[in-house]
């Protein structure tokens, strides 16, 4: 037997909705903007460019590091529009490039240099290393301290092994000496002459000035004047430069625990006449020049601080010990200036006397008692 016929439902005819309207104000107060905005279809939303998880616009796509706000490795784009790190794309296009045709690493579009922009973009997420490059610089001058203190270290362990050597001399010599002092007492109690001058000249004692070392500074000569610096052992020497193109004169550095030249700094155009090192700041140096200018040089990184110029040339100069921060220099017409080197535009004192015109060859500042 067939299955009963089921029967079918009657069609209800359904109102069609009315449309929605837009919320209304409640006691005359106005509706926040984001209720009234409408809204936007959840796609545009769902694009892999905005997407959390995705990591386009925040890596470099030559290096796949991530793209920095700061430092060498910071946002930018080229011509075309798109996004590098600053140091990948300036390398690619300075030797990454093919057969020398500076292009795009994405498109291959034409690219040069000058077509690098620093980008601000607010979709591009980069990896703050504000404080990462701190830290760098700070390795950075910790490993300039560090070498600074292992060539102190050196010059000590040098300085150390040449006392030591000089020790164990004088040492052996007084051995010497006192061996033949025992002979002789030995042989004056057996009731032999002995002749005491000989004991005397054999035991002299060494007085005044002793010439210790003897060295070439320059084969061409004109090296004038000395200085020595307490505080880093050296002697500085005038001379002439050696080098065609910087022609003029300034000074060689030797280092006087092997007295070996270290360095040659450049001061001049003419001959230097007088030298001195500040009496409190030791890598300070003044130097008088013929070139009619006076100079401070820092020797601890070689560089001019000031430069003085005066209306003649200069014969001498010195530190006034009364006050750290004055300088008096001489000049060929018998004039004496003094400078204040916190305020380098002029003379602060000068002494002249009209009548007489004779260089000043020397200065000397004497303290007050």
């Amino acid at each position: 037997n067939p299955p009963p016929e089921v029967p079918a439902d009657p069609q209800v005819d359904e109102a069609p909705t009315p449309p929605r309207s837009p919320p209304q104000p409640v006691n005359d107060v106005p509706l926040k903007p984001e209720l009234t905005k409408p809204k936007a279809p959840d796609s545009l939303f769902n694009c892999s460019t905005m997407s959390s998880d995705s990591e386009e616009g925040s890596l470099c796509t030559i290096c796949m590091d991530p793209l920095t706000n700061s430092g060498t490795h910071r946002v930018c784009c080229l011509r075309c529009g798109h996004i590098f790190g600053f140091s990948c794309v300036e390398r690619w296009i300075k030797v990454g490039c093919n057969h020398g045709v500076k292009r795009c690493p994405t498109c291959n579009k034409r690219a040069c240099l000058k077509d690098i922009r620093i980008l601000y973009l607010p979709k591009v997420v980069p990896l703050d290393t504000v404080e990462k490059d701190r830290l760098i610089q700070e390795k950075e001058q910790l490993l300039s301290q560090k070498n600074a203190m292992d060539m102190e270290l050196s010059r000590c362990k040098l300085l150390n092994e040449l006392n030591a050597k000089k020790y164990e001399e004088n040492l052996l010599k007084l051995e010497k000496e006192l061996k033949e002092a025992e002979e002789t007492i030995q042989l004056l109690s057996q009731g032999k002459k002995v002749v005491l001058s000989e004991i005397v000249t054999k035991r002299k004692d060494k007085v005044g000035t002793e010439l210790v070392h003897t060295i070439e500074v320059s084969k061409d000569g004109g090296c004038r004047v000395l200085a020595f610096n307490r505080l880093r052992h050296e002697l500085v020497v005038s001379q002439p430069s050696g080098n065609t193109i910087f022609a003029g004169y300034g000074v060689r550095v030797l280092n006087t625990v092997d007295f070996q030249p270290t360095r040659f700094v450049y001061l001049h155009q003419k001959m230097i006449r007088d030298m001195a090192f500040h009496h409190e700041d030791r890598n300070l140096l003044l130097s008088a020049s013929l070139d009619n200018s006076a100079k401070l040089v820092d020797m601890s990184n070689n560089s001019t601080v000031h430069s003085f110029k005066t209306e003649g040339p200069l014969w001498s100069c010195c530190w006034d010990l009364t006050n750290p921060h004055l300088l008096l220099v001489g000049s060929q017409l018998g004039r004496v200036y003094q400078y204040d080197r916190r305020m380098v535009d002029t003379y602060v004192q000068l002494w002249e006397d009209k009548s007489n015109t004779t260089p000043v060859v020397a200065l000397s500042s004497v303290p007050s008692v």
